[in-house]
C-alpha cells in the first residue's frame, strides 16, 4: 500500500483555517477590526490572509504553513507592495520563521525588513494584547481636504497617488509634525 502525496497546504486548509479564525478572534476581543482574506487592492486576486486595524494601526498578517519560503517570501513583498507599514509572518515553528526572515532580509533589504514581524501564534497574541494598549492611543488622521478655503483664500493641494495605506501614513507624519511644531 502506497502512503498518499502529502497536499499542498495553505489558504483554504485546516490549519490555515484555524490559526487564522484563532487569531481573529482574539484580535476582535482586544478591541482589533479584523479581516480575514482582506482583498488587497480593488479588482485583485490577492489578498492578506489577515488584517487588523485599531485607530491608527494596520497590520497585515500572513499565516505560512508552507515550507516553500519563495512563497512566503512573495506574500509579504506582495503585503507591502500594497503599502502595509507593519506585516506578520505568523509560523507554527521557529525554524520556518527564521528562514523567511532571512529570505525578506537579502530579498527585500533593510528597510523593508523592518516592517515585518515574525512570531508563533501564541506569541503573535502577547505582542497584540501590547499593540492593543498603544494602538488607542495613535489617533486616526483626518484626510486633507484637496480644496479649501484658508485664511480667505481658495487652496488647491495636489497629492501623489499613493496606497490607502501610504497615503494614511504619510498624514500621520505630517499631523505629528504638526504637533511637534506646536509643543515647541
Amino acid at each position: 500500500m502506497e502512503a498518499a502525496e502529502p497536499k499542498e497546504l495553505g489558504r483554504g486548509l485546516a490549519l490555515h483555517k484555524s490559526i487564522q479564525k484563532r487569531l481573529r478572534d482574539d484580535a476582535q476581543k482586544l478591541g482589533f477590526k479584523a479581516d480575514i482574506e482582506k482583498q488587497l487592492a480593488k479588482g485583485s486576486n490577492q489578498a492578506a490572509d489577515l488584517v487588523l486595524q485599531q485607530g491608527g494601526l494596520v497590520i497585515a498578517v500572513e499565516i505560512a504553513i508552507s515550507p516553500n519560503i519563495n512563497h512566503e517570501f512573495e506574500n509579504v513583498q506582495k503585503c507591502l507592495a500594497a503599502g502595509f507599514a507593519r506585516v506578520a509572518v505568523i509560523a507554527t515553528g521557529r525554524k520556518l520563521l527564521d528562514d523567511i526572515a532571512a529570505a525578506v532580509q537579502s530579498g527585500l533589504g533593510a528597510a523593508a525588513a523592518a516592517k515585518v514581524c515574525y512570531h508563533t501564534p501564541d506569541e503573535f497574541l502577547v505582542e497584540l494584547k501590547s499593540l492593543a494598549q498603544t494602538a488607542a492611543a495613535i489617533p486616526v488622521p483626518k484626510p486633507v481636504a484637496k480644496t479649501e478655503k484658508v485664511l480667505g483664500l481658495q487652496v488647491t493641494r495636489h497629492f501623489p497617488k499613493l496606497a490607502p495605506e501610504e497615503q494614511r501614513l504619510s498624514q500621520q507624519a505630517v499631523h505629528e509634525a504638526a504637533l511637534d511644531a506646536i509643543r515647541k
